[in-house]
């Protein structure tokens, strides 16, 4: 058994597709300060949760 086994999420056409979205995304904002505005808010509401698990949690 392996622990980490790639899927379709993992194939050249979903990786192309989220690269899309996130230049997309990107390309939205009105300016790289909005960006980088908008880069903190998401590491901080990712970060939030993710340090409420229990310390030896592997994510």
């Amino acid at each position: 058994m392996e622990y980490y086994r790639p899927d379709d999420r993992f194939a050249p056409g979903s990786s192309a597709a989220r690269i899309a979205l996130a230049r997309d995304h990107a390309a939205g904002q009105p300016s790289g300060a909005a960006l980088a505005e908008d880069f903190d808010a998401t590491w901080q509401r990712v970060d939030r949760p993710c340090r409420a698990e229990p310390e030896g949690r592997v994510a």
